[in-house]
């Protein structure tokens, strides 16, 4: 039986393994914390995610890694980590167009013909937000600080 594959939405979690992590955390954010406990804690709080798809360009391109902040808020024109409401299995990664009064959040692809967002699947509660896309660290050409 074929499997299909993913949506091109779709993001996936990358283990700290990689190299480009460990050299950008370990020069930074680890590097200001010696305490076991506190690298522990950093590593729940700040989560690699690879990005598959077009559905971000031309701000993020298949093949990127980025690092989400799992403890901030999302507010407007952020790029935030949720998983899609109708398949809550699915992870995608899309910017955060409006915040409705009960804090549901609305959201876009930057790339609108290639994105499948909230104009498909409605508003996404607050419970599904993964977290706040901070750093872009690969390719190292393109590292970029997210607000």
């Amino acid at each position: 039986m074929r499997q299909s594959r993913p949506p091109p939405e779709v993001v996936r979690r990358k283990r700290w393994g990689r190299l480009a992590a460990v050299i950008l955390f370990g020069a930074g954010v680890l590097g200001a914390s010696t305490a076991r406990a506190g690298s522990a804690a950093l590593r729940r709080r700040w989560v690699p995610f690879a990005i598959e798809g077009t559905s971000m360009q031309p701000t993020l391109a298949s093949g990127e890694f980025v690092i989400v902040d799992r403890d901030r808020d999302a507010s407007p024109g952020d790029i935030v980590v949720v998983r899609r409401p109708d398949r809550p299995d699915l992870e995608i990664i899309k910017r955060v167009v409006t915040i409705e009064t009960d804090r549901s959040l609305n959201l876009l692809g930057d790339h609108r013909m290639q994105s499948t967002d909230s104009r498909h699947f409605g508003l996404v509660p607050p419970e599904n937000i993964v977290g706040v896309v901070r750093w872009r660290y690969w390719p190292p050409w393109r590292l970029h600080r997210y607000a």
